[in-house]
Formats: C-alpha cells, sequence, structure tokens
C-alpha cells in the first residue's frame, strides 16, 4: 500500500478507494493508518455464511493531486505524449499476446529458470532481437536467460546480427538463482542452450575503457539496434560509454525500473532524467518492473 500511493502521483492518479467488508477491523485499521477515510457504506450488499455483511468504502487524496492527465499505457509510469508513441504501446502488449500463443512460449518457458526477468520480457527481447537492423548489446547478463532469449531471435531474424554480452561475474547467494562462478555458470548455460557460438562474451565491467575498446571493435562502423541493462544501477553511466553507437529509435530494456528503493532507486532516477532530457522514450515497463522504450538521443549529450 505505501509503495501504491507513492507511486499514484506519478501516474496521475488523484484519489485510491478501498472497498473493505465492515467487519474486517484489521484492514480498516490498516488503511486508516495510512491515511484513508471512511467515504462511504454499503449496508448489508453481502451474504457470507449465511450473514449479511457490510461493505465500508475508505478513501483518500494522493499527495500532490494533478490535473486531469493524458492517457495512460495500461503497464506505463509515464504519460503517452503522441499517437505513434501510444500505437507503439499496443503493438508491444499485442506482440506479447501472439507470443503467448506461439511456439517460442515453450522454448521461453524452459530458459524461464535461468533469469530474474518476467517471462514477458524474455517474449520482448526475443522480439525485439528478431526484428531489429542492428547488433544487440547486453550488459549484464547474469546466468543466460535474456541472452538466449536474444540469441533465438537472432537467429530466426537472418540477418547475421552480433550478439555482445558484457558480463564481469562474482557470485550470489539467491534461493533459485544462486551461483558461485557467474561467469562459469553463464558460459555453461549458453553451451548447454546451443547458442554459444552466436555470443560474443566479454567479461570485465561495461565502463572499462578495455570493454568499451572491445565492443567497438566487434561493432567496427556498425550501430546497435538492441540495448539490454540489467547490471548495477548506472544505467547513465552505460548509454554515455555506448551513446554514439545506438541506432536512432534503438529498442532500450532496463531491468530494476521498479522495486525497492535500494535497488530500483538509482536506476529508476537515471532513466527518469534520459527521458526528461529527450534521449529515451517510454514505452511502459513490464513483468516485475522492466522499462521498455525507445533511443532517441542521436546528438544529444548524456549528462
Amino acid at each position: 500500500m505505501e509503495e501504491a500511493l507513492a507511486r499514484a502521483p506519478l501516474l496521475g492518479i488523484n484519489a485510491m478507494v478501498g472497498l473493505i467488508f465492515a467487519h474486517n477491523e484489521p484492514s480498516l485499521r490498516l488503511f486508516a493508518q495510512l491515511g484513508f477515510e471512511r467515504w462511504g457504506l454499503l449496508p448489508r450488499i453481502a451474504r457470507l455464511d449465511e450473514t449479511e455483511r457490510d461493505l465500508v468504502v475508505m478513501g483518500c487524496h494522493c499527495a500532490g493531486r494533478t490535473a486531469p492527465s493524458p492517457v495512460l499505457d495500461s503497464q506505463s509510469a509515464a504519460p503517452v505524449t503522441n499517437e505513434r508513441q501510444l500505437s507503439n504501446c499496443f503493438e508491444l502488449m499485442h506482440t506479447l499476446v501472439q507470443c503467448r500463443q506461439a511456439p517460442i512460449q515453450e522454448q521461453l518457458g524452459k530458459i524461464r529458470k535461468l533469469s530474474m526477468l518476467h517471462l514477458d520480457v524474455l517474449f520482448l527481447i526475443y522480439h525485439f532481437a528478431k526484428t531489429c537492423s542492428g547488433h544487440v548489446l547486453e550488459i549484464g547478463a547474469f546466468l543466460g536467460g535474456a541472452t538466449t532469449a536474444a540469441a533465438l531471435g537472432v537467429r530466426e531474424s537472418d540477418t547475421h546480427n552480433a550478439l555482445i554480452v558484457i558480463e564481469p561475474g562474482g557470485s550470489l547467494k539467491h534461493p533459485q538463482l544462486g551461483t558461485r562462478d557467474i561467469y562459469r555458470d553463464l558460459q555453461r548455460n549458453l553451451r548447454k542452450q546451443g547458442v554459444s557460438d552466436m555470443v560474443t562474451l566479454i567479461k570485465g565491467r561495461s565502463f572499462d575503457p578495455a570493454t568499451i575498446s572491445a565492443v567497438r571493435q566487434v561493432l567496427g562502423p556498425d550501430e546497435i539496434g538492441l540495448l539490454i541493462i540489467d547490471a548495477d544501477g548506472g544505467v547513465k553511466r552505460d548509454i554515455r560509454c555506448y551513446a554514439e553507437k545506438l541506432a536512432e529509435s534503438c529498442p532500450v530494456l532496463i531491468d530494476d525500473y521498479y522495486g525497492p528503493a535500494a535497488k530500483a532507486g538509482a536506476t529508476r532516477k537515471d532513466v527518469d532524467e534520459l527521458v526528461e532530457a529527450g534521449c529515451l522514450e517510454p514505452l511502459g515497463f513490464y513483468g516485475w518492473g522492466t522499462w521498455v522504450g525507445r533511443w532517441c538521443g542521436k546528438g544529444k549529450a548524456v549528462v
């Protein structure tokens, strides 16, 4: 509830309403503690276990109430500013519906265990890798779920685009995805999925000069047609490193846009500032909080 109240102004939401059975005293107390007031009562509106029950309407006006906002994409935290952007949002949602019914769902469902990304995000990575006109750059591959999704897309595109993956390695304690050696397990998983020969794997930090040089060497004169970032929250820093090679309207996916502030705060701040500066165009966020948009900063300085 606290997270919802904090996000509401960003979504143009002026008020929130809760419908709670009158006998549910713990919930009524919780909402009252969060600033909700009793706005109405629907007497004896329901029968539960042969007992008629009242329904209490609890409501509150959100902090920083705004004027009526522009149309919002149903999965986006940002206003849809024009018809093209709205059309792109609907196109992505339609693509997801198609993917969920296609054979690729079974393939991506199997690799889902290799990723912290939602299955819908893996669908989008597959789709963008299949349709983009440039090479693919992934920063922060972890165990290879997104990498495999991108590789499957590139393979079906028949474009011979390069798939460049940056991973510094290390270890992670996690109940399902724990690993003592991220880089070793990434290599093993890519071999197991039969895509290791499609991936140019670079071990290092995205902002190290040696890493940037290695990426540029693979790209040559060509541009990046899809950028995937799932790293340490330094979004502006990473984009600054590769901005000159990003194709205009290049799809960009950035994980951890939403989530606990300790993890997502820096990412969200960077992304919002890039949107405000006109370098990124938002198209929504999907799954558990992956931001999806397009690069529109050609010729602009990433401050």
